[in-house]
């Protein structure tokens, strides 16, 4: 029970868009490139941060590096 607690309140790190302008393209590559692409998503997720607590993590970690 107390992995399954501590797993339930992990965020996941996300590999790839399913959408948009990246669409198929990985986090990594697009931070590499357009980095001012992720600050934008980042402040977007933030407003709105229902359901979005992975989006979150995965772009704080790639701006990060």
């Amino acid at each position: 029970i107390r992995f399954f607690l501590t797993c339930v309140v992990c965020s996941s790190l996300l590999y790839s868009f399913n959408f948009g302008k990246y669409i198929d393209k990985t986090v990594q590559e697009v931070a590499k490139t357009d980095r001012g692409y992720l600050e934008w998503m980042l402040k977007q997720k933030k407003q709105n941060e229902a359901d979005e607590e992975d989006w979150i993590y995965t772009l704080e970690y790639y701006l990060q590096k």
